[in-house]
């Protein structure tokens, strides 16, 4: 099962941001996440990793400039906990 973005968004309280409609099958780390997989990059140090990866699409830091970092979509999120926390539960009940 996938989600898109824009579905992921809504279950966390955030705009999505580029293409609302891809679809990604997982969250996965910045350097390791593939196309069709949700990059989790939380602080501006993962920025390289997602800007040299092939996922095009990421779940950011607040104020991450997605476009930047060559994705196609992208949920920025304030508090990336709380967000990480409610994107796992929404993964893991599919």
């Amino acid at each position: 099962m996938s989600f898109t973005i824009a579905e992921i968004a809504a279950a966390l309280g955030a705009e999505p941001l580029g293409d609302p409609d891809l679809r990604v099958l997982r969250p996965a780390e910045p350097g390791l996440a593939g196309p069709d997989e949700l990059a989790v990059a939380l602080s501006p140090r993962f920025a390289a990793e997602v800007k040299s990866g092939r996922s095009r699409a990421a779940l950011l830091w607040d104020g991450a400039d997605w476009m930047d970092l060559g994705l196609a979509s992208a949920i920025v999120v304030p508090r990336g906990r709380l967000a990480m926390a409610h994107l796992t539960s929404a993964f893991r009940d599919q």
